[in-house]
């Protein structure tokens, strides 16, 4: 990908302002989004690369927005579950090494596989249901999930989660990927949402699962 095309994206990033109050957002493609408040930029579940469509699986629906390693600018980048299309090995890498200062919010399934993307550890950092952190300009909770099931640890770090984001104002809720379960009404009582990013993949509260 030439610099031409990831300044069309990237420009536009870096030089809007977005005044107290608002946010901008960008989509990636499939669950990922560049989110800006003030001078805060963040990205969640970047899938910038095609590991899915390389196994012979379904392919991307367009080409990949941006160079991972073009971008330069993330302070803070999330990771909902290890899944290839949100925890891109392809993506985090370069991507982490071009944002130097930025840190990888995730799971233990996707810290290890951030490792493998030769990302240091002290640059991970394991999210804890239900625990409101403050951290590059914004304040995140992570909210459960259940791609298939409720799964959690001692340490309430859960395999699959969303997040709750404020920043600049505004609250933002992430959902992951997840079917309906009960810890996610409980989680997100009385919180003041303003946008919601919820999955579309036609299943049932209890329902087989049928996509990844």
């Amino acid at each position: 990908m030439d610099k031409q095309a990831n300044a069309r994206l990237l420009d536009p990033i870096d030089n809007l302002k977005v005044p107290h109050g608002q946010l901008a957002l960008w989509s990636l493609g499939q669950a990922g989004f560049v989110i800006k408040g003030g001078t805060t930029i963040a990205y969640i579940d970047p899938y910038l690369s095609d590991p899915i469509g390389a196994n012979g699986q379904s392919r991307r629906r367009f080409p990949v927005p941006i160079d991972p390693g073009a971008v330069s600018n993330a302070q803070i980048v999330f990771a909902t579950h290890e899944h290839s299309d949100h925890t891109d090995i392809a993506t985090l890498g370069p991507l982490m090494a071009a944002s130097a200062g930025a840190t990888l919010v995730t799971s233990p399934q996707g810290r290890e596989l951030a490792l493998q993307a030769d990302i240091a550890d002290q640059r991970i950092r394991l999210a804890r249901l239900g625990e409101r952190v403050e951290l590059a300009g914004l304040a995140y909770t992570a909210i459960p999930a259940a791609h298939y099931s409720y799964e959690v640890d001692q340490h309430g770090h859960a395999r699959w989660m969303g997040f709750l984001i404020e920043c600049n104002g505004v609250t933002i809720y992430h959902s992951g990927d997840t079917i309906v379960i009960p810890q996610i009404f409980e989680a997100l009582a009385n919180q003041p949402i303003d946008i919601a990013i919820l999955p579309i993949n036609g299943r049932r509260p209890g329902s087989s699962p049928t996509t990844t």
